[in-house]
C-alpha cells in the first residue's frame, strides 16, 4: 500500500465524488430507513420535520444547476462535509478572482440582512 503523496484515496473522501446536496439526500435515505418518508398508494409522503430537507435537496440542486453553467476555468464542489456533526458547504466556487463558499437556503416572505457577503435572491426551488 502507498503511502506517498499520490497514494490512493477512498471514494467517499474524493469530494469530485459528492452530488449537489450529497448531505442531504444521505439524511433522507436514513429519514426513510426510519419511517419518516413512506408509500402510500404509488404516491411518497414525507414527515413535516424531513420536509424542509426535501426542499432544500431541490433548493441545492437548482444552484447547482446554474453554477454548471460557469467556463472551465472554474471547479464546483458540492456538499463539503465540516466537522464531525454532519454540517456541510453546499458549494464551493474555485476560479480565477478566488475562492467562493455557497449556502443555499429558502427564506421566502422573510427579511434577509447579510453583512459582507453577496445575496442573490434569482434561484427558487419550488
Amino acid at each position: 500500500m502507498s503511502t506517498g503523496a499520490h497514494a490512493a484515496r477512498p471514494a467517499e473522501l474524493d469530494l469530485r465524488q459528492r452530488v449537489p446536496a450529497h448531505s442531504l439526500i444521505e439524511q433522507l435515505l436514513r429519514e426513510s430507513d426510519a419511517g419518516r418518508i413512506w408509500l402510500e398508494d404509488d404516491e411518497a409522503h414525507l414527515a413535516e420535520k424531513v420536509l424542509s430537507w426535501y426542499w432544500g435537496v431541490l433548493g441545492e440542486r437548482r444552484v447547482a444547476a446554474h453554477l454548471a453553467r460557469l467556463g472551465p476555468e472554474w471547479c464546483v464542489l458540492h456538499s463539503i462535509p465540516i466537522g464531525t456533526k454532519g454540517k456541510d458547504i453546499d458549494h464551493l466556487v474555485i476560479g480565477p478572482p478566488g475562492v467562493f463558499a455557497i449556502n443555499t437556503k429558502d427564506h421566502r416572505g422573510k427579511r434577509i440582512w447579510a453583512a459582507g457577503c453577496i445575496y442573490v435572491d434569482r434561484c427558487r426551488a419550488r
